[in-house]
């Protein structure tokens, strides 16, 4: 039986350019997308200059760690890319 999410949430992330939106996607998106879990799930895409996270969770822990989990992958790449730029 799968739990229903209850929790959700929307966050929109902008950046300075298109390409460096794109490059940071690129480089988590993979990991986002490997992650399976009962308990959430979690959703990036890219329109223009943003970058749009979608998770949903069966409850607060489970919501928490997904979004702490998406950010400290998306704000590691971001910070590599800007020391090589």
């Amino acid at each position: 039986m799968q739990e229903q999410f209850s929790f959700n949430l929307g966050l929109s992330l902008s950046f300075p350019s298109k390409e460096t939106a794109s490059i940071v996607l690129r480089a988590v998106e993979p990991e986002i997308k490997a992650r399976k879990h009962s308990r959430s799930n979690t959703v990036v895409s890219l329109n223009g200059k943003k970058i749009f996270l979608r998770i949903s969770a069966v409850d607060p822990v489970a919501m928490r760690a997904s979004f702490n989990s998406a950010m400290k992958a998306i704000v590691f790449s971001h910070k590599l890319l800007k020391n090589f730029q």
